[in-house]
């Protein structure tokens, strides 16, 4: 799954929730914390160039911008690597187990 997981990354019993749900469904869980800057955001942003992101490319966005890696069990991976690197990162690191 992908999703910002705002809640989850901040609040240990949230994410135990998710964990214990995904179980229940036969799936193990791992939380990836994809390391970026603000400047990174802002760049990435605006090369998109989407109209949606109007208010974020006049500097709405560095200010609210939660860039705190998660409280929770996680897998830090620097976002700048290219797709395939990211991927042997996460691959390549033992699973955190989920807490119980």
């Amino acid at each position: 799954m992908v999703a910002p997981f705002s809640a989850e990354r901040r609040d240990p019993a949230t994410w135990i929730d998710v964990q214990r749900r995904m179980e229940q469904v036969g799936a193990k869980t791992c939380l990836v914390w994809l390391r970026i800057s603000a400047d990174e955001v802002q760049r990435r942003i605006g090369q998109r160039g989407l109209e949606r992101d109007l208010a974020k490319r006049r500097g709405v966005l560095p200010a609210g911008l939660d860039l705190d890696p998660p409280v929770v069990p996680h897998i830090e991976v620097d976002a700048l690597l290219s797709p395939a690197a990211i991927a042997e990162e996460v691959l390549s690191t033992p699973l955190v187990e989920p807490q119980t």
